[in-house]
């Protein structure tokens, strides 16, 4: 099924869908709440201007090209709030998607599956 067919709200994790320019375009519910912002606040932002360090985004950015269909860091954090993410980053047609999962679920969920 194509992203645009898929309800952004329906996905059960924080997503953020960006423009080819890492600009966010839209941020469904899960994303708004982690965030504290509403998809209004969010619109037109640049992936850096949410997410820190703002090196590390630029260098997980850099990371594509026409060969990579996904890039992921575990060393960003929200800037507002301090928040430690994993950042998963993947392309689709018009621009990317971004899914972020706080740390402490991902510590949660690998526990949980030993």
């Amino acid at each position: 099924m194509p992203l645009e067919q898929i309800p952004v709200g329906t996905i059960p994790l924080p997503l953020l869908l960006l423009d080819g320019e890492a600009r966010i375009v839209e941020a469904n519910l899960k994303a708004q709440e982690a965030l504290g912002r509403s998809n209004r606040q969010l619109a037109g932002k640049h992936l850096t201007e949410v997410f820190g360090p703002e090196g590390e985004v630029k260098r997980m950015l850099s990371r594509f090209d026409d060969r990579t269909d996904a890039v992921t860091d575990h060393a960003i954090c929200d800037l507002r709030s301090g928040t430690p993410y994993s950042l998963h980053i993947g392309q689709h047609e018009r621009g990317m998607t971004a899914i972020f999962v706080p740390e402490g679920n991902r510590a949660e969920a690998q526990e949980h599956a030993r």
